[in-house]
């Protein structure tokens, strides 16, 4: 017997496009990954890489991301440190 799985429709008027947008980038990156390959990109994310062993990745890390996991253009201004968090590690 396999997997029962029931689909519900997704309430996503609490979505931005914006948020949608980039849902829609990360899984069009990942899906053809297999979990391993999942966990180690993932695995060199800065939050994930300045976070000791067995310590909850703190929320604020998130901030702090480069080229290949950020959702930001940094491109702008890269000498203006308040646009560009990297700056400041």
């Amino acid at each position: 017997m396999g997997n029962i799985c029931q689909i519900i429709k997704p309430d996503l008027s609490k979505i931005k496009a914006s948020e949608i947008e980039i849902i829609d980038e990360v899984l069009n990156k990942l899906s053809d990954k297999n979990a391993s390959q999942i966990s180690e990109y993932s695995h060199n994310d800065v939050p994930w890489l300045y976070t000791k062993n067995n310590e909850v990745i703190e929320y604020e890390a998130v901030f702090y991301r480069t080229a290949p996991y950020s959702v930001r253009d940094y491109k702008e201004d890269p000498d203006n440190e308040q646009n560009n968090p990297l700056k400041r590690i």
